[in-house]
């Protein structure tokens, strides 16, 4: 399960984005409704008519780190994939050995004389038998060295190279996203500042 926390901070981050396109609009409406009515009383009763800066200003500063929190979430849920394949190599290797170790009982009864209920009327000789079930035997100790393996190179992979190369990069990126983030709030707080700036020297 990827870390709560992020897919909170995910669902803050789409409604500061939404909010601010809002409240952008908003800002945009009322510097717009200042000019047109500073052009009604300069008309009406003189005065100058205010003017305004036409500009929308910097892009969304909640664009940048959500998308980088999105992107954080997607490369979790792939690490979070890539220990679970791990998880199913490893239940398999047990079901196989589980089998393996019901083969070999099923040899040892053979080689003792015994027989199972199903070989009773199984029409193959006590030899024939034997070496079908030698050959099980030898197939799952080679599914079972083939799943070692995998497990071996995941682990390896995962520990050695992916997970912290994952760590190091994914702390990295968090701050470069943090300053990118600072940056155009700042940018996006001075616009409106000069906008507010601009209107009280036009009123004086």
């Amino acid at each position: 399960m990827v870390n709560k926390g992020l897919e909170k901070f995910e669902r803050v981050c789409k409604e500061n984005f939404d909010n601010y396109h809002e409240l952008k609009g908003d800002i945009k409406n009322l510097m717009l409704g200042v000019k047109e009515i500073s052009i009604f009383y300069s008309e009406k009763y003189g005065g100058k008519a205010v003017d305004i800066l036409d500009t929308d200003g910097p892009g969304n500063p909640y664009e940048e780190i959500l998308n980088w929190t999105q992107e954080d979430i997607l490369d979790l849920r792939a690490m979070i994939d890539a220990l679970n394949s791990r998880q199913v190599v490893i239940r398999m290797k047990a079901r196989i050995n589980e089998k393996l170790e019901s083969e070999k009982s099923k040899l040892a009864k053979l080689q003792s004389g015994k027989k199972s209920f199903g070989q009773l009327f199984s029409k193959k000789s006590k030899e024939d038998q034997a070496l079908a079930v030698e050959s099980d035997i030898k197939k799952s100790e080679e599914e079972i060295e083939s799943c070692n393996t995998i497990v071996k190179i995941v682990t390896a992979r995962l520990i050695k190279e992916d997970i912290n190369e994952f760590k190091q990069s994914k702390s990295k990126h968090f701050e470069d996203k943090m300053k990118i983030f600072i940056d155009a709030s700042l940018k996006d707080y001075n616009h409106f500042i000069n906008e507010a700036k601009h209107l009280e020297s036009n009123l004086n």
